[in-house]
């Protein structure tokens, strides 16, 4: 009795880490043409169609194969005081709806330079792993939680 009270214990363990590390999860995203995001910064591209109406499919590798298996939000960061490069931008899925795009900002004054451009880029969403992509919001790190 005591064994099978155990094995239950560790089971009920092992499926709240498993529900919990799904909770949140990294998404993979790329830097795109800074035309493209300025207009359509925040919108998703759903199929290869609109991606070609935009620009958008010269942007990925083999477009027609990439928009039959993705989604992609379009997304800005940085821009005013600071640039972000896109590998200081971290983009993750928190509660299967809500794709969070962070950066950390300076907390410095701004530079005498003038503005710096903003990055803009996409969030890649596999059809497959998230069939609920339709119902995703964009958060942002200067947003209140």
């Amino acid at each position: 009795m005591k064994y099978l009270f155990n094995t239950l214990i560790l089971l009920l363990l092992f499926i709240n880490l498993k529900s919990y590390a799904q909770t949140e999860r990294k998404l993979p995203i790329e830097e795109i043409n800074f035309e493209i995001g300025e207009k359509y910064e925040g919108k998703i591209i759903e199929n290869y169609k609109s991606a070609v109406k935009i620009g958008l499919d010269k942007e990925v590798k083999n477009p027609k194969h990439f928009f039959e298996n993705n989604v992609v939000y379009l997304f800005e960061v940085g821009g005013g005081c600071f640039y972000a490069g896109i590998d200081e931008i971290s983009v993750t899925l928190k509660s299967n709806n809500i794709i969070f795009i962070d950066w950390q900002e300076p907390n410095e004054p701004c530079p005498e330079v003038g503005e710096m451009s903003a990055t803009y880029g996409i969030v890649i969403i596999s059809k497959k792993k998230f069939p609920n992509y339709k119902t995703m919001k964009l958060k942002y790190y200067y947003e209140n939680e």
